[in-house]
């Protein structure tokens, strides 16, 4: 098995649904735990990917989500070069072009439905801060039928953007 830039070999026991078809698909966090297992939807977290399976063993080792490299990921769709990639339900990685910001890798090949491509493995982005409530109404302050309306939607801008800066502030996001 090959070490992927002084991260790994990870180095796990198979479990019945991971075998040598399975180079390059996505793995979750398992049921079990300690254990992973293979991506079941397109919404799951994305740890990492299965690299290389030995049968004879019962062992496989995995690329996480983040280490420094490039690893095979299995296409479910054609892919260009250099293009972003999120995984499907079955636990393939395919174009990310709806905007909804689960992207798991950067393709660094063009491919096809069932290829295994390079790719580099990016880390999904941490939510950070509190909820914010947009209490505005679009179109209210353009359209306030007196200043004691255009006062009430000012005041609702207000405390929107004092929520976003407060909840960036604990963050740590921004220094005020």
């Amino acid at each position: 098995m090959r070490s992927l830039n002084n991260a790994g070999p990870f180095i796990f026991t198979t479990g019945s649904s991971i075998t040598a078809a399975s180079r390059g698909l996505a793995l979750k966090t398992g049921g079990t735990a300690g254990n992973l297992d293979l991506v079941t939807a397109a919404t799951d977290d994305v740890k990492g990917v299965v690299d290389e399976v030995d049968e004879q063993t019962s062992r496989y080792s995995f690329a996480p989500i983040g280490v420094t490299g490039v690893v095979k990921v299995r296409l479910g769709g054609t892919v260009a070069q250099d293009a972003r990639g999120k995984v499907n339900s079955a636990g393939k990685f395919v174009t990310e072009a709806t905007g909804n910001r689960r992207v798991s890798c950067v393709f660094l090949e063009a491919g096809v439905d069932g290829d295994l491509v390079d790719a580099i493995l990016i880390p999904a982005p941490t939510r950070v801060g509190a909820a914010v409530t947009d209490g505005t109404t679009n179109g209210a302050a353009s359209g306030a039928a007196d200043l004691a309306a255009l006062k009430t939607e000012t005041e609702a801008i207000g405390d929107a953007l004092r929520a976003l800066i407060t909840s960036l502030r604990d963050a740590a996001i921004i220094d005020t």
